[in-house]
C-alpha cells in the first residue's frame, strides 16, 4: 500500500503540478493581458490628456478666429458702409456732372444764338451803315440839286424881274 500511496500521492503531485503550471500560464497570460491592457488604458488615458490640452489649444484658438472674424466683419461692414458712401457720391456728382453739361450745352446754344444775332445785327447795322452813306450822299446830291434849282429859280426870276422890268421900260 505504501506503493500505491505514494504514487497516488506521486499522481497527485503530478496533477497539483500541471493545474499549478496551467494556472501560473493562465495568471502569466492574464498579467501579460493585464499588463496590455493597462499600456492600452495609460495610451488612451494619454492621447485623452492630449485630445484634451489640444481641444483647450483649439478652443483657445477658435476664439482667437472668432474675434478676428468678428474684426474682419466690422472691418468689412465698415468698408460696405465707405463704398456706399463712395457709390452715393458718385452719383450725387455724376448727377452734378450732366445737370451742369445740360447748363453748360443750354449756355452753349444760347451764346450760338447770341452770335448769330449779334451776326444779323451787325449785318443789319452794316448795311443801315451803308444805306446811311447812300442817302447821305443822295441827301447831298439833292440839297445841291435843290440849292442850284433855288439858285436857278433865283436867277429865273431876277432874269424874269429884268426881263419884266425891261418890258415895262420898253412900253
Amino acid at each position: 500500500m505504501s506503493n500505491t500511496n505514494s504514487d497516488r500521492l506521486e499522481e497527485i503531485r503530478s496533477e497539483l503540478s500541471n493545474i499549478l503550471e496551467t494556472r501560473v500560464s493562465e495568471l502569466m497570460t492574464t498579467m501579460r493581458h493585464s499588463e496590455e491592457l493597462t499600456r492600452r488604458i495609460l495610451a488612451a488615458e494619454l492621447e485623452m490628456s492630449r485630445a484634451r490640452q489640444l481641444n483647450v489649444d483649439l478652443e483657445g484658438q477658435t476664439e482667437a478666429v472668432r474675434q478676428d472674424l468678428d474684426a474682419l466683419n466690422a472691418q468689412a461692414e465698415d468698408a460696405r458702409e465707405l463704398h456706399r458712401v463712395a457709390v452715393a457720391d458718385r452719383d450725387a456728382t455724376r448727377d452734378e456732372l450732366y445737370s451742369l453739361e445740360r447748363d453748360l450745352n443750354d449756355a452753349r446754344k444760347e451764346a450760338t444764338a447770341k452770335r448769330e444775332r449779334i451776326r444779323e445785327v451787325s449785318q443789319e447795322s452794316d448795311s443801315l451803315q451803308h444805306e446811311n452813306m447812300e442817302l447821305k450822299l443822295k441827301l447831298r446830291a439833292l440839297e445841291e440839286n435843290v440849292n442850284r434849282m433855288r439858285k436857278l429859280r433865283d436867277e429865273l426870276l431876277s432874269n424874269m424881274g429884268q426881263l419884266s422890268q425891261s418890258m415895262s421900260n420898253q412900253d
